[in-house]
Protein backbone atom coordinates (compact mmCIF):
# COMPACT_ATOMS: atom_id res chain seq x y z
CA UNK A 1 0.00 0.00 0.00
CA UNK A 2 1.69 3.46 -0.54
CA UNK A 3 2.74 5.80 2.00
CA UNK A 4 0.15 9.18 2.12
CA UNK A 5 2.48 12.15 1.15
CA UNK A 6 1.39 15.03 3.58
CA UNK A 7 1.63 18.77 2.31
CA UNK A 8 3.87 21.09 4.08
CA UNK A 9 4.02 24.97 4.59
CA UNK A 10 6.57 25.32 1.46
CA UNK A 11 3.05 24.31 -0.24
CA UNK A 12 1.24 27.44 0.91
CA UNK A 13 3.56 30.16 0.48
CA UNK A 14 2.58 30.82 -2.95
CA UNK A 15 -0.23 33.12 -3.99
CA UNK A 16 -3.66 31.78 -2.84
CA UNK A 17 -5.05 32.07 -6.31
CA UNK A 18 -2.43 29.50 -7.15
CA UNK A 19 -2.51 27.36 -3.84
CA UNK A 20 -6.20 27.09 -3.87
CA UNK A 21 -6.77 25.10 -7.24
CA UNK A 22 -3.93 22.62 -6.36
CA UNK A 23 -5.67 22.01 -3.04
CA UNK A 24 -8.57 20.54 -4.53
CA UNK A 25 -8.70 16.34 -3.58
CA UNK A 26 -6.38 16.89 -0.78
CA UNK A 27 -7.84 15.12 2.36
CA UNK A 28 -8.01 17.11 5.33
CA UNK A 29 -7.39 15.27 8.86
CA UNK A 30 -8.51 15.88 11.98
CA UNK A 31 -6.49 13.43 14.38
CA UNK A 32 -9.73 13.45 17.51
CA UNK A 33 -11.35 10.60 18.85
CA UNK A 34 -12.78 9.25 16.26
CA UNK A 35 -10.59 10.32 13.69
CA UNK A 36 -12.52 13.03 11.21
CA UNK A 37 -11.12 13.26 6.93
CA UNK A 38 -12.50 14.98 4.35
CA UNK A 39 -11.64 15.81 0.77
CA UNK A 40 -11.63 19.29 -0.10
CA UNK A 41 -14.03 19.80 -3.62
CA UNK A 42 -14.67 23.49 -3.42
CA UNK A 43 -12.20 26.41 -1.99
CA UNK A 44 -11.98 29.99 -2.54
CA UNK A 45 -8.97 32.54 -2.55
CA UNK A 46 -8.26 35.47 -1.17
CA UNK A 47 -5.46 38.14 -1.62
CA UNK A 48 -4.80 41.42 0.51
CA UNK A 49 -4.83 44.98 -0.69
CA UNK A 50 -6.04 44.81 -4.15
CA UNK A 51 -8.48 42.06 -3.77
CA UNK A 52 -11.96 44.29 -2.02
CA UNK A 53 -13.76 40.96 -0.78
CA UNK A 54 -10.44 40.26 1.39
CA UNK A 55 -10.65 40.49 5.01
CA UNK A 56 -7.25 41.72 4.44
CA UNK A 57 -7.99 44.61 1.99
CA UNK A 58 -7.96 47.57 4.10
CA UNK A 59 -4.64 46.28 6.39
CA UNK A 60 -4.22 44.80 9.26
CA UNK A 61 -6.87 44.51 12.28
CA UNK A 62 -7.01 42.64 15.26
CA UNK A 63 -9.37 40.06 13.22
CA UNK A 64 -7.57 39.54 10.45
CA UNK A 65 -3.92 39.37 11.84
CA UNK A 66 -3.17 35.76 11.32
CA UNK A 67 -3.75 36.55 7.32
CA UNK A 68 -0.24 38.71 7.35
CA UNK A 69 1.50 35.74 9.28
CA UNK A 70 3.71 32.87 8.04
CA UNK A 71 1.47 30.63 5.65
CA UNK A 72 0.02 27.46 6.98
CA UNK A 73 -2.17 28.56 10.14
CA UNK A 74 -5.75 28.82 9.99
CA UNK A 75 -7.71 31.90 9.88
CA UNK A 76 -11.12 31.44 11.60
CA UNK A 77 -14.18 33.88 11.64
CA UNK A 78 -17.52 34.49 12.68
CA UNK A 79 -20.26 35.72 10.04
CA UNK A 80 -23.80 36.32 9.95
CA UNK A 81 -23.85 36.07 13.62
CA UNK A 82 -24.36 32.48 13.51
CA UNK A 83 -21.40 30.79 11.41
CA UNK A 84 -17.90 30.02 11.61
CA UNK A 85 -15.67 29.75 8.30
CA UNK A 86 -11.89 28.37 7.68
CA UNK A 87 -9.19 29.50 5.80
CA UNK A 88 -5.39 28.34 5.25
CA UNK A 89 -3.28 31.46 4.98
CA UNK A 90 -0.72 31.66 1.95
CA UNK A 91 2.24 34.07 0.68
CA UNK A 92 4.46 35.14 2.47
CA UNK A 93 4.60 36.38 5.57
CA UNK A 94 3.38 40.21 5.58
CA UNK A 95 2.08 39.61 2.56
CA UNK A 96 -1.91 38.68 3.36
CA UNK A 97 -3.78 35.52 1.44
CA UNK A 98 -6.19 32.87 2.70
CA UNK A 99 -7.40 30.06 1.29
CA UNK A 100 -11.39 29.43 2.37
CA UNK A 101 -12.59 25.48 3.02
CA UNK A 102 -15.60 25.96 0.91
CA UNK A 103 -16.90 22.15 0.76
CA UNK A 104 -15.53 18.71 1.14
CA UNK A 105 -16.31 15.38 0.88
CA UNK A 106 -16.51 13.28 3.99
CA UNK A 107 -14.15 10.29 4.31
CA UNK A 108 -13.69 9.06 7.91
CA UNK A 109 -15.77 9.40 10.85
CA UNK A 110 -18.99 10.50 8.83
CA UNK A 111 -21.90 9.41 12.08
CA UNK A 112 -19.92 11.61 13.84
CA UNK A 113 -19.73 14.46 11.46
CA UNK A 114 -23.22 13.85 11.46
CA UNK A 115 -23.78 14.41 14.80
CA UNK A 116 -22.14 17.51 14.56
CA UNK A 117 -24.56 19.21 12.29
CA UNK A 118 -27.36 17.90 14.53
CA UNK A 119 -28.54 16.46 11.66
CA UNK A 120 -28.66 12.23 11.73
CA UNK A 121 -30.82 11.80 8.74
CA UNK A 122 -28.60 13.74 6.84
CA UNK A 123 -27.21 12.75 2.90
CA UNK A 124 -23.75 12.22 2.53
CA UNK A 125 -23.15 14.96 0.26
CA UNK A 126 -25.12 17.78 2.50
CA UNK A 127 -22.56 17.49 5.55
CA UNK A 128 -20.24 19.48 4.21
CA UNK A 129 -21.50 21.30 1.05
CA UNK A 130 -20.75 24.94 2.38
CA UNK A 131 -17.53 26.64 4.47
CA UNK A 132 -20.30 27.30 7.56
CA UNK A 133 -21.31 23.04 7.06
CA UNK A 134 -17.83 22.24 6.68
CA UNK A 135 -16.90 24.02 9.82
CA UNK A 136 -19.72 22.57 11.87
CA UNK A 137 -19.22 18.94 10.84
CA UNK A 138 -15.68 19.04 12.11
CA UNK A 139 -16.45 21.12 14.97
CA UNK A 140 -14.27 24.25 14.34
CA UNK A 141 -14.96 26.75 16.43
CA UNK A 142 -12.77 30.17 17.34
CA UNK A 143 -10.53 28.18 19.30
CA UNK A 144 -8.65 26.99 15.93
CA UNK A 145 -7.85 30.73 14.96
CA UNK A 146 -4.25 31.29 14.55
CA UNK A 147 -3.13 27.33 14.78
CA UNK A 148 -0.07 26.51 12.82
CA UNK A 149 -1.54 23.33 11.08
CA UNK A 150 2.36 22.45 10.58
CA UNK A 151 3.04 22.95 14.08
CA UNK A 152 4.45 20.11 16.53
CA UNK A 153 1.16 19.90 18.21
CA UNK A 154 -1.47 20.42 15.56
CA UNK A 155 -3.55 17.40 15.43
CA UNK A 156 -4.45 18.49 11.49
CA UNK A 157 -2.93 16.40 8.72
CA UNK A 158 -3.26 17.49 5.08
CA UNK A 159 -3.00 14.86 2.70
CA UNK A 160 -2.09 15.15 -0.71
CA UNK A 161 -3.82 14.58 -3.58
CA UNK A 162 -2.04 12.27 -5.70
CA UNK A 163 -5.02 11.45 -8.09
CA UNK A 164 -5.10 14.05 -11.52
CA UNK A 165 -9.15 12.12 -12.05
CA UNK A 166 -10.96 15.03 -12.38
CA UNK A 167 -11.52 18.71 -14.12
CA UNK A 168 -11.48 21.76 -12.22
CA UNK A 169 -14.22 24.43 -12.62
CA UNK A 170 -13.20 27.88 -11.90
CA UNK A 171 -15.93 30.82 -11.44
CA UNK A 172 -16.29 34.43 -9.46
CA UNK A 173 -16.60 33.73 -5.46
CA UNK A 174 -20.04 33.26 -4.21
CA UNK A 175 -21.85 35.84 -2.19
CA UNK A 176 -19.27 38.61 -3.58
CA UNK A 177 -20.48 41.60 -4.80
CA UNK A 178 -18.16 43.62 -7.33
CA UNK A 179 -17.40 45.82 -9.57
CA UNK A 180 -14.74 43.74 -11.36
CA UNK A 181 -15.55 39.98 -9.56
CA UNK A 182 -12.54 38.04 -9.76
CA UNK A 183 -12.68 34.00 -10.70
CA UNK A 184 -11.04 32.93 -8.08
CA UNK A 185 -13.42 30.05 -6.79
CA UNK A 186 -12.41 26.45 -7.75
CA UNK A 187 -14.30 23.08 -7.42
CA UNK A 188 -14.03 19.54 -8.82
CA UNK A 189 -16.55 19.66 -11.97
CA UNK A 190 -19.39 17.21 -11.89
CA UNK A 191 -18.80 16.25 -8.02
CA UNK A 192 -22.11 16.79 -5.81
CA UNK A 193 -20.48 17.53 -2.57
CA UNK A 194 -19.50 21.19 -4.43
CA UNK A 195 -21.73 23.77 -2.31
CA UNK A 196 -23.44 24.92 -5.31
CA UNK A 197 -23.86 21.38 -7.13
CA UNK A 198 -26.83 21.09 -9.90
CA UNK A 199 -26.89 17.70 -10.95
Amino acid sequence: MPREKYLDRKFFTNEPELVAPKLLGATLVVESSPKLALELVEVEAYGGALDVASHAFRGMTKRNEVMFGPAGFLYVYFTYGMHWCANITCSKEGVPGAVLLRAGMPAEGISTMRRNRNRDDIKDQDIANGPAKLCQALKVDGSWNGLDIFGRTSNIKLVANESTDFEIGQSNRIGVREENPLPWRFFIKDNIFVSKYRG
